[in-house]
């Protein structure tokens, strides 16, 4: 079973190393970081806690007009963070058709 998480293991470390070695240069020789992960699809959501309730940041990338949008939210203790978490997902779901 040790063969298996070395194995797991050297993968894992090839795979990190190919995506931070991605890196384009432009003619004014400003590095640009290749997206390994893809980042630039569907949502990305932060949560942070705070003093009364959950704040809630939503990005949204533009593919038409290359670039990154985003939406805070706050949710208090009194709402159910769940279902309002579910209402702002589905708006910048929306949003991004």
């Amino acid at each position: 079973m040790k063969w298996l998480q070395r194995w797991f293991d050297r993968r894992l470390e090839n795979s990190w190393n190919r995506a931070h070695e991605r890196k384009m240069s432009t003619s004014s020789g400003i590095q640009i970081r290749e997206d390994p992960f893809n980042f630039n699809d569907g949502l990305r959501i932060e949560i942070k806690s705070a003093t009364g309730g959950k704040v809630v940041q939503i990005g949204v990338y533009d593919k038409k007009q290359h670039e990154h949008r985003y939406a805070t939210y706050i949710i208090t203790d009194e709402q159910d963070f769940t279902q309002e978490l579910a209402k702002a997902i589905t708006a910048e779901s929306l949003k991004a058709l």
